[in-house]
């Protein structure tokens, strides 16, 4: 439980009133952008980017071959329904298709 509570002290939820909005990391964010979370389990120091942190915590657990995908394509939220588990492949198709530069199937 004190886990879940720190990594709540470090997300700040855009807008209260709507349940769509982004929550933005606060803590450590690393030098690509991503969020950067670090806690103790089981007496070791385990580091994590953030938003893959707030994905187990609320929907499951990720898989080997799978990364987790910003649906609103911010680098540094944590809303559990602005991410997804896909493969690699789709991860990288989806952020070029949001620079809009042309992807093939």
């Amino acid at each position: 439980m004190l886990t879940v509570q720190k990594f709540s002290d470090r997300v700040k939820i855009v807008d209260k009133t709507n349940p769509n909005s982004c929550w933005l990391w606060t803590g450590t964010v690393k030098t690509n952008g991503y969020g950067r979370y670090q806690c103790r389990v089981d007496g070791k120091w385990v580091a994590e980017y953030a938003h893959r942190f707030s994905y187990q915590l609320f929907n499951r657990q990720i898989k080997a071959d799978e990364t987790v995908d910003h649906t609103c394509r911010n680098h540094q939220c944590c809303n559990p329904l602005h991410l997804e588990a896909v493969s690699n492949l789709e991860n990288v198709r989806r952020e070029h298709a949001a620079l809009g530069h042309k992807v093939a199937r």
